[in-house]
């Protein structure tokens, strides 16, 4: 009896005994003792397989100590696709073992291991658009907001849309705001790092110059923190993150954070908020008074492009 397989897009009958084989070569693969086996040979990859398929009771003392399981030789393409997954498990396992030792630590000033910038959830690989906002500007308030509650949803799949924090310096009090929301994130990833975000931005007249003048760094913590609370996040974990780390200027568990964010934009050349990136270039043409129908016509137009 034979059973059909695809080979170079066509059909073409196998015996059972290669049908046999490629059953027995996932068996072994998946127990680890055919790759266990061949790799101690010293044997090329395709000369590996085919010891692992040949019947048992050859001549060679290599053969003579394979697997009990293993069977009549296999039609060459059989052989060919058992050379790649031993070739493929031998690296893995390689990086595997040396993964498993924990690296030392570069030398240097310390840098981001993943990369910066919070992506919105649900985003796409096609089209990549950086939002560079700072917390407590009135123009990035307008312009998350027509992003993210009528432009993203209708691009699900599609494009990614990144919020990248932005600190201005004469709003002392926006580094504040900044450090909240990467305390979210760590506490509770992304989509509330996004929903808090667009709370803060709702709420953001509270932390308006004349509104923080008298009060103090933990004052603006709370009340950020009591933000957090009201979309889901729980306060005290979000405090404990802002929490100094030590004397002196020990910042906290989120100041490294933020100074990479800092030096993001400052290398990318953002000074005004928001600014708006499109593939890692600068989309001066995008304005925060843009309605959801001006996104569209200038978003649809990359997206086609890029799947055309």
């Amino acid at each position: 009896m034979s059973t059909m397989f695809a080979e170079h897009g066509r059909p073409v009958a196998r015996s059972r005994s290669g049908f046999r084989a490629i059953s027995a070569l996932m068996s072994v693969a998946a127990a680890g003792v055919g790759v266990g086996l061949a790799f101690a040979q010293g044997y090329p990859s395709e000369q590996k397989a085919a010891l692992l398929f040949s019947a048992p009771g050859r001549s060679s003392p290599q053969q003579r100590s394979a697997p009990a399981a293993l069977i009549d030789a296999p039609p060459p393409a059989v052989v060919r696709t058992a050379a790649s997954l031993l070739a493929r498990s031998a690296t893995s396992s390689s990086s595997s073992s040396r993964l498993a030792v924990r690296a030392e630590k570069p030398g240097g000033p310390p840098m981001p291991s993943v990369p910066l910038g919070v992506a919105r959830p649900g985003g796409g690989e096609l089209v990549r658009v950086e939002l560079f906002l700072d917390l407590c500007c009135p123009f990035s308030a307008k312009l998350f907001k027509t992003v993210s509650t009528l432009v993203a949803p209708q691009y699900e799949g599609k494009v990614t849309f990144v919020v990248h924090s932005v600190a201005h310096p004469w709003h002392a009090q926006s580094s504040y705001m900044h450090e909240a929301s990467l305390a979210v994130l760590d506490v509770a990833g992304a989509d509330k790092f996004w929903e808090f975000s667009g709370e803060v931005f709702a709420q953001q007249s509270r932390f308006f110059d004349d509104m923080v003048y008298d009060k103090t760094r933990n004052d603006i913590y709370k009340e950020l923190a009591e933000i957090a609370a009201s979309v889901g996040v729980d306060s005290a974990s979000v405090l404990e993150r802002l929490r100094l780390a030590g004397p002196g200027n020990a910042g906290n568990a989120v100041t490294q954070r933020l100074k990479w964010a800092t030096k993001l934009h400052r290398t990318r050349g953002v000074h005004v908020t928001p600014s708006v990136h499109l593939n890692f270039l600068e989309a001066g043409i995008v304005s925060s008074g843009w309605s959801a129908d001006e996104w569209n016509n200038f978003l649809d137009y990359h997206v086609q492009e890029e799947t055309r």
